[in-house]
């Protein structure tokens, strides 16, 4: 019988359901749609953040490429007007060097990033072509215009790689300057002092200068003056800044002013062609100041590598601690979420319960029967069975009550109760009280016989209760007579119909001396 009653409440659990994943999903939705922006936000700082490290690492190298390029185009300036033996092997070793740093895995990686691998390719090429070249094949300007075309086409490289990494994008003002500092200024510097070097120590090596060469000198000291500035400006910026860890691009700087000083002056002095300097000693001052400036570079490279790291530690934490908040308020959310679905379900359950059950005892109630009888004649008839139908009535309840008061009548009703749940234990059994002392019972029957004897069983086990009843003066127990209709066809009878039948055979019953079960095939 309880197994029947729960298949009466899957609708209901079937709508609570519904209601359940809709209430709870929506939320759940919603929060994955928002959480979703600030991951993808994260996200996208991350893979910026990667992108900027690795155009820190292809500056890094084109830097240390673009100063021996440098040299080699200055070695050479030198050796077209003398052969000394040490500056042809540092040329030659800055040659393969030169190359040899386009060579590593690691630099085929990131020339790949930003697509820059055919362009370094043919400077690469192009630097080999020069130096192969014969001195006589090509005059002294045309050999430093190459190399200078070369270091022009090297910047140019950085310049595509410093939009593609997103280094002038960065949104932190550290590392911002940090960027200005290493990829533009010192770059720029140091190009300014190689190009006075280049020149000035091929003017010094065949001793003799004209009018194009020194405006050319004069040129460059000026450009040296505004990077000079520039950078210097940018690193009382950065040194006063309100950055939150303090960095400070420290180097030798009254070496380097002293350097530089006598190396402008130098230049001054071959402009003026008034000098007493050799061109080796002029090279080497000059490269001497390109030296000092590589430290600030180096320092703020690295400066620049280590902010970004920690910038992507950040991003990483950030990212495991909003998963791990999001995947806390998930589960928050589908905990309450299902206790709640569970206390709402348990009270449906409850409701349903109570909607069908007699509160006295505790069995299905009229409601109940109205809701199951229909499904259980479809049923038969669906399965080509038959079923019985019969009502119950307590005999002389009325008086029991006058006699014994209504609270033993209650006691005695819940028994006669309890005597059906014994009776009728199948899983197609049913029984309910139809309403004061009236009961029914439905139950599978295959034949007329097969009816009578479950009838007749419930009225002798309400008999055996032998709960004392004087005024039934016959028995001096509680009995009760029944009328059983026996449905062997299933047509189109309805509740009322073998109502109607089965209460006429109650009144046969009573009319027959009470405690009494009457059971005939309904025609």
């Amino acid at each position: 019988m309880e197994k029947n009653t729960s298949l009466t409440t899957q609708k209901t659990s079937k709508h609570l359901i519904s209601r359940f994943l809709t209430s709870s999903l929506i939320p759940v939705v919603l929060l994955c749609i928002s959480l979703s922006f600030g991951l993808l936000n994260i996200q996208r700082q991350y893979f910026f953040t990667q992108k900027e490290l690795s155009g820190v690492k292809t500056i890094g190298t084109l830097f240390d490429a673009f100063i021996d390029l440098q040299v080699i185009r200055g070695l050479s300036n030198i050796l077209y007007q003398k052969k000394i033996p040490d500056f042809i092997t540092k040329r030659k070793q800055l040659l393969e060097r030169f190359k040899n740093r386009f060579t590593t895995n690691e630099w085929k990686i990131l020339t790949k990033k930003f697509n820059i691998e055919n362009e370094l390719q043919k400077i690469v090429a192009e630097a080999q072509s020069i130096y192969n070249s014969k001195i006589l094949k090509m005059t002294e300007s045309e050999r430093f215009g190459k190399y200078t075309k070369l270091i022009e086409q090297l910047g140019r490289i950085r310049l595509v790689v410093i939009n593609r990494s997103n280094l002038t994008l960065d949104p932190e003002i550290d590392t911002h300057y940090l960027s200005e500092i290493a990829i533009v200024q010192i770059p720029d510097l140091c190009e300014a002092f190689a190009s006075i070097r280049g020149i000035g120590s091929g003017i010094i090596a065949r001793r003799n200068t004209n009018p194009k060469e020194r405006e050319i000198l004069k040129n460059k000291i000026s450009v040296v003056r505004f990077w000079l500035d520039e950078f210097n400006r940018t690193r009382y910026i950065i040194h006063n800044a309100e950055i939150k860890n303090k960095i400070s691009i420290n180097y030798n700087e009254d070496k380097f002013n002293q350097a530089s000083t006598i190396f402008l002056n130098k230049c001054r002095m071959v402009i003026n062609n008034n000098h007493h300097i050799s061109a080796v000693d002029f090279f080497r001052q000059g490269s001497d100041v390109i030296k000092i400036l590589a430290d600030p570079f180096h320092t703020a490279i690295n400066m620049l590598n280590q902010r970004l790291k920690g910038r992507l530690t950040r991003l990483i934490r950030i990212l495991i601690l909003s998963i791990t908040v999001s995947l806390t308020a998930f589960a928050f959310i589908i905990y309450f979420a299902f206790s709640f679905y569970r206390l709402l379900q348990k009270s449906y359950l409850e409701l349903e319960r109570i909607s069908i059950t007699d509160p006295l005892t505790a069995i299905p109630n009229r409601r109940y029967m109205e809701m199951i009888f229909d499904k259980e004649l479809q049923r038969s008839r669906r399965n080509n069975q038959s079923i019985a139908f019969g009502i119950l009535d307590i005999d002389f309840f009325k008086k029991f009550n006058d006699t014994y008061g209504h609270h033993e009548g209650d006691i005695a009703l819940q028994k006669v109760a309890g005597a059906l749940r014994e009776s009728l234990k199948r899983s197609g059994d049913f029984y309910f009280r139809f309403g004061g002392e009236e009961f029914c019972i439905l139950f599978r029957a295959s034949s007329l016989q097969e009816a009578e004897g479950i009838g007749e069983k419930v009225r002798k086990a309400v008999e055996q209760l032998k709960i004392e009843h004087k005024e039934n003066m016959d028995y001096k127990v509680v009995t009760i007579s029944a009328g059983v209709v026996f449905l062997s066809e299933i047509t189109n009878e309805n509740l009322d119909y073998v109502l109607k039948h089965a209460d006429n055979l109650l009144y046969m019953a009573k009319d027959s001396g009470r405690n009494k079960m009457y059971c005939r095939k309904l025609k």
